[in-house]
C-alpha cells in the first residue's frame, strides 16, 4: 500500500490542482459502485440521522456521492499539504474567531471537513500542534503519515504511545489537538448524539480536567471552494461530563450543518 500511496503523491505533485480534483472525483464515483459499494448503507444511515427530514432515494444517493467525492479530495489534499504548507497554507484557509484560541489549549475537532489543514494552519499561526493520531497497521504507512505532518509544522502522538509528550507540550504552553468523534481503543463514554447512542473517546476531557486545560472546539469546512476554520468558545472543564456535554452540543451543530463532509464509513452507534 505504501507503493500506492508513494504514486498518488508523485502523480499529486505533476497534475494541475483543478485537473487532479476532477480526476479525484471521478475515482471516488468509481469506488462508491465498487470497492467500497459495501459502505453505502452505513453512509446513507448516516445521513438520515444528521439530516432531520425525510431523504428521497435521489436525495440520498446524490449525498452519499457528494460525501465520496468529499472525502477523496480531502485524501488528495492530504497528499499535498506539505507543499501547500510552503507556499503559506493561510493563501487557502480563513480563519474565524481565531482569537479564541488559547495557549495552552486542547483543540478538539472531528472527522470533518480537513482537520489536517486545519492543524497545519495551526501550526502557521505559531501555536506549534503536537496531534494525537492514530497509527496504521502498516508501519510503512505510518511512517509516511508521520512525516507529511511533520513537514506541515505538526509533531504527532499516536495513540498508545506514552503521553508525556503531550503533557511537555501543554508545559511549554502549546497546543494539542485530537478528533472527537468516534473512538478507537475501546476506552468511551457512551452518550447522546443525534438522538443516537454513540462512544466519545473521553480520555481527553479527563487530561482536560485534571491539569484545568481549555478544550477549543475548532473546525475546518469548505465553503466556496475555500476552507474556513471556526473556532468555537473554549470550553471550561469545570467536570468531565459538563465538558463532554458541551463538546456533543457543538459537534452535532456543524455535522448537521455540513453532512457530506463528515467521513464516517463504519458504524459507530452503540444501539
Amino acid at each position: 500500500m505504501i507503493c500506492y500511496f508513494l504514486i498518488c503523491t508523485f502523480l499529486s505533485y505533476i497534475i494541475p490542482y483543478k485537473l487532479a480534483i476532477f480526476i479525484t472525483r471521478r475515482i471516488a464515483d468509481v469506488l462508491y459502485f465498487t470497492f467500497y459499494s459495501k459502505r453505502r448503507n452505513i453512509v446513507f444511515k448516516n445521513l438520515r440521522t444528521v439530516i432531520k427530514r425525510d431523504l428521497s432515494s435521489r436525495e440520498l444517493y446524490r449525498l452519499a456521492i457528494e460525501t465520496y467525492e468529499n472525502f477523496a479530495i480531502f485524501v488528495y489534499e492530504f497528499l499535498i499539504l506539505p507543499s501547500i504548507y510552503k507556499k503559506n497554507i493561510l493563501k487557502f484557509l480563513v480563519p474565524v474567531n481565531i482569537d479564541r484560541m488559547q495557549k495552552p489549549s486542547f483543540v478538539l475537532t472531528a472527522h470533518l471537513g480537513n482537520w489536517e489543514w486545519g492543524a497545519s494552519m495551526l501550526a502557521e499561526l505559531g501555536f506549534h500542534p503536537t496531534v494525537i493520531a492514530l497509527r496504521h497497521p502498516q508501519k510503512s504507512l505510518t511512517g509516511y503519515f508521520t512525516r507529511r505532518r511533520m513537514f506541515a509544522g505538526m509533531d504527532v502522538v499516536y495513540l498508545g504511545e506514552d503521553m508525556k509528550k503531550v503533557v511537555n507540550t501543554l508545559r511549554e504552553g502549546n497546543v494539542v489537538a485530537t478528533l472527537g468523534d468516534r473512538d478507537y481503543t475501546g476506552n468511551y463514554k457512551v452518550v447522546r448524539f443525534m438522538d443516537r447512542k454513540i462512544g466519545i473517546p473521553h480520555s481527553i476531557f479527563e487530561f482536560a480536567y485534571r491539569f484545568k486545560i481549555p478544550i477549543i472546539p475548532a473546525f475546518c469546512v469548505k465553503e466556496n471552494n475555500k476552507y474556513g476554520v471556526y473556532f468555537e468558545e473554549a470550553i471550561d472543564p469545570i467536570s468531565k461530563d459538563n465538558a463532554i456535554n458541551k463538546w456533543i452540543g457543538v459537534l452535532e451543530k456543524y455535522v448537521r450543518r455540513y453532512p457530506t463532509q463528515w467521513y464516517i464509513f463504519d458504524n459507530i452507534w452503540k444501539e
